[in-house]
């Protein structure tokens, strides 16, 4: 937690915005505000003040309908969706996606980054670039959003404070082969992109993502065995066809799994735990 001077009060006596402490700051100042998942359902009276009161808004929203929408708030909005390109390192995207910002805020202009979600929450850009402008002396902050993580706990009624929850990226989850406590929720972010090192695709194929379910259908015995009962469910999205090659590799594996465990650890005929493949 970043410590700072108090801010100025709202009206309602709350506090408006961290300041920066012991330094002068430049005229310009970034926010960098959560735009929430739903469009104009999510976002908070807060952001949405700063979005309106901004002399330049840089939006990077899921679509052009809530480009549209914001550019309502305040007409001049830009998109920083031009700096994604397909083959284009996103790190270098990220670069010039934080300059771009600070150019803006470097000019003494009140500026506004809008980001899906929450700004804090796998989102690059609105980290770096208050980092770096707090380095320059410009007033700079996060202002939060409803994210992916809240309206999964409302859309499924999970509670974390249950049984605990604990979140990682997939790839990082595979590469690093993170320590996970099977008694606590699992989230795996990203699985779309799983298997991605080079930070130049927006999406990996079939077989990068039958890599994370050969992992999670590894990981069930091994639960199971330590007595805890999990079901596992796989939404296999694969067109139909005659020989759906992926359904069936999917199954074979899992029959593989259910035969060997059935052999080391004397389990009997089936296994407490649940696997689904959904269509």
């Amino acid at each position: 937690m970043c410590a700072s001077t108090p801010g100025e009060k709202t009206a309602a006596g709350e506090q408006s915005r961290p300041a920066n402490r012991g330094v002068p700051l430049v005229s310009g100042t970034l926010a960098c505000v959560g735009t929430g998942m739903l469009l104009g359902g999510h976002l908070s009276p807060r952001a949405r003040n700063e979005i309106e009161q901004a002399d330049i808004v840089l939006a990077l929203v899921q679509d052009g309908l809530i480009e549209l929408w914001l550019r309502e708030l305040n007409p001049q909005l830009e998109s920083l969706q031009t700096h994604y390109r397909e083959g284009y390192s996103r790190r270098r995207s990220y670069d010039e996606m934080v300059e771009r910002l600070l150019s803006h805020a470097r000019a003494g202009k009140r500026t506004c980054g809008a980001f899906y979600g929450h700004p804090g929450v796998f989102a690059k850009v609105p980290h770096e670039a208050v980092r770096r402008a707090r380095a320059e002396s410009i007033d700079a902050w996060l202002e939060p959003g409803i994210s992916a993580e809240d309206c999964l706990y409302a859309d499924l009624g999970l509670d974390p404070g249950d049984y605990g929850c604990q979140h990682f990226e997939a790839t990082q989850f595979l590469l690093y082969r993170r320590r996970v406590d099977p008694a606590a929720l699992l989230v795996l972010w990203q699985p779309g992109v799983v298997g991605d090192r080079s930070f130049a695709r927006f999406q990996t194929g079939p077989a990068y993502r039958q890599l994370l379910v050969d992992a999670l259908l590894r990981a069930q015995p091994w639960w199971t065995f330590g007595g805890l009962a999990v079901d596992l469910v796989v939404l296999n999205s694969e067109p139909g066809s005659y020989l759906m090659p992926l359904q069936r590799d999917i199954l074979a594996l899992r029959d593989r799994l259910v035969h060997n465990v059935q052999n080391s650890f004397g389990l009997g005929t089936a296994l407490a735990s649940g696997f689904h493949l959904l269509r």
